[in-house]
């Protein structure tokens, strides 16, 4: 039986189709993007139910910057 292969956020650059938010993105204006997609937003709100694109995106820019730095820009940015 063949293992199902998975990707790894860190394999590749993840793009949300709607506002074009991306994992490669600054942390900053991606974040702004990210507060400004309702999809995103709704996503990363759900905290724990299905990961989608804004889980997938904010997890990749945790890694680069750091899962403290990035929760912290994300609790003052989304509330704007």
């Amino acid at each position: 039986m063949e293992e199902e292969f998975r990707y790894q956020t860190e394999d590749c650059v993840v793009v949300c189709p709607e506002c074009q938010a991306s994992s490669a993105g600054d942390l900053q204006p991606t974040l702004k993007r990210l507060a400004g997609c309702q999809n995103c937003k709704q996503d990363i709100d759900e905290d724990g139910e299905l990961s989608g694109v804004g889980d997938a995106i904010l997890s990749a820019l945790s890694r680069r910057y750091g899962s403290a730095v990035v929760w912290q820009e994300w609790k003052a940015i989304s509330k704007l």
